[in-house]
Formats: C-alpha cells, sequence, structure tokens
C-alpha cells in the first residue's frame, strides 16, 4: 500500500488507524510504501513502536527511510513492513536499504523453507518538485558521497535491489517481493520486468 505519507498528529492517530485495520483484517504481514517518517528519528520510532505494542499482542516493526535526518516528522520517502501476531514469532532476521528504498524481513517458513519479504519502493523517473528534499534528491546525494559515477536512482535501484535478492535466490530460498515500482510490470524494458526476468519472479497479479 502507498500510503503516500502518515501523519503522527493528535498521538500517532493516523498510524492507529492503519494498526487496527491490520488487526482488523487479519494481514499476517502489511507492507507500508512512502510513509514520510524521518526514521532517524528517536521521537518518529518510539510513538510507531507504542502505538504498534498497544494494539497487537505480539508485533515486529520494521521502518526505514534514509540516512539524512530531517528537522521534523516529514521526511519524503520510505518503507516499513508491520508483522503482527503468530507470524512476528518466525522472523529470522530483519535489514533494510540505507537509502530507504526497502526493508526486509527473513521468516522461517514449513520444512525448513525460508520466505524472503521485501517491501520496496523505486522512485518516479522524475523528481515530483524541485524542493531538493525528494527521495529522488535524498538518493541522488547519498549515491554521490558513495563516491558512484552513476547517481540515477532508478538504475541503481535495480541494480542494487538485484544484487540484494541474487543471492536468496541462489540459496533456493522464497521471496515475496512487494512495492510501489512506478512503472509497470508488463513493459518488456522496464526496470522491474528485467529485474523479475532475472530473479525468475512472476507477477502473482497477472
Amino acid at each position: 500500500q502507498n500510503q503516500n505519507g502518515v501523519n503522527l498528529r493528535d498521538k500517532g492517530h493516523q498510524f492507529k488507524e492503519i494498526c487496527e485495520d491490520t488487526r482488523l483484517i487479519q494481514a499476517d504481514l502489511r507492507s507500508i510504501i512512502e510513509h514520510n517518517l524521518d526514521t532517524t528519528n528517536l521521537e518518529v520510532r518510539q510513538i510507531c513502536q507504542d502505538i504498534a505494542q498497544q494494539t497487537f499482542s505480539h508485533n515486529i516493526l520494521h521502518m526505514t527511510s534514509s540516512s539524512i535526518p530531517f528537522k521534523t516528522h516529514f521526511k519524503p520517502g520510505g518503507t516499513m513492513i508491520l508483522a503482527q501476531d503468530d507470524i512476528s514469532g518466525r522472523v529470522i532476521k530483519q535489514l533494510s536499504d540505507p537509502l530507504g528504498r526497502w526493508t526486509y524481513l527473513q521468516l522461517a517458513g514449513r520444512n525448513g523453507r525460508i520466505v524472503n519479504f521485501v517491501t520496496a519502493y523505486q522512485v518516479c523517473p522524475r523528481p515530483t518538485n524541485r524542493s531538493g528534499t525528494t527521495a529522488f534528491h535524498q538518493q541522488e546525494s547519498l549515491l554521490r558521497q558513495q563516491g558512484r559515477t552513476d547517481i540515477n536512482p532508478r538504475r541503481n535501484f535495480r541494480k542494487d535491489l538485484t544484487n540484494f535478492l541474487k543471492p536468496m535466490k541462489s540459496r533456493k530460498e522464497h521471496i515475496i517481493l512487494a512495492g510501489d515500482f512506478n512503472e509497470p510490470l508488463d513493459a518488456g524494458n522496464s526496470n522491474m520486468s528485467k529485474l523479475c526476468q532475472d530473479l525468475g519472479l512472476t507477477d502473482v497479479f497477472a
């Protein structure tokens, strides 16, 4: 779900609604894309963690944004995974991308199976405004700091996510990739169609 921003005003009322809705529909895992929160801010993480603890008997909330700190709670981009109740006990590992492009939980399945659940966000082809603070601009800045000659966020998204997922595929682990990719999966020359072809992933909606 692209949330297009989670507002933490009124004691995090909007995030509380997301948690209560997740419990109501009995979703084991929920992906949120573009929560637009600065997860480097301790207060942001604390508010969300407290609400999740109040809503669920057991939960794991894993959220990320870019490593660039902002002065307010608001920061464009970011991804989050909310795991609730029994499935939270199956989580082996949790990781996130320092550019805020994806969040990841590794789950222990039956009969020794490993399931990797990844929530990813690929930015639009061009920045949505000129403020210099969009997720596109944040990623450009961090790629530049890494010393990369190519700082195009979308090309690096495909390359980095493919490199992140390939070892899972080689270990014959299961991959569930959810997200907002800002392009159709059925376009043969799109980033995501190439990534799916490289990794043998199937569009479950198609």
